[in-house]
């Protein structure tokens, strides 16, 4: 929607900096795929018979970049959840981190949703794997 899927084509602001070819498409996507066979391949090691995994995806935003797809106010910390990916300890636990260092969070906004591998979606381990997205925004590490 925004020109900043998987090929960026479009700036935070709207401004296009790039015509994408299907040539380069295909090639863009050949490393997406290889990072999700890679991703999945990690993930059904890691996930042994009776193991839980938690998969902690990392970002970070600026209320500026945020300021184009929500409105402000913006937290210190947005985490995304997925429904049915979802453990109600692990995040009472992040907040009361979050919180106790002075930081505010809000839950799926600006941003929702957080990194599940292929092989997990398809049913795999579902149950068994807990994925939480953390987004700190810039302003906490770049006064």
């Amino acid at each position: 929607k925004y020109g900043q899927g998987v090929i960026y084509t479009h700036t935070y602001d709207g401004r296009l900096f790039h015509r994408t070819s299907e040539e380069y498409r295909r090639f863009c996507l050949s490393y997406y795929d290889e990072y999700h066979r890679r991703l999945d391949a990690l993930a059904t090691r890691l996930l042994g018979e009776d193991d839980e995994l938690l998969i902690l995806d990392l970002h970070s935003f600026s209320d500026e970049m945020a300021g184009h797809v929500a409105s402000p106010p913006f937290p210190d910390f947005c985490i995304g959840t997925e429904r049915d990916y979802f453990s109600r300890d692990i995040l009472d636990r992040i907040i009361a981190g979050i919180e106790a260092a002075g930081y505010s969070w809000r839950l799926d906004y600006p941003y929702a949703g957080s990194l599940v591998p292929n092989c997990i979606l398809r049913g795999e381990a579902k149950g068994r794997v807990t994925s939480v997205m953390l987004e700190v925004n810039k302003r906490v590490y770049l006064r």
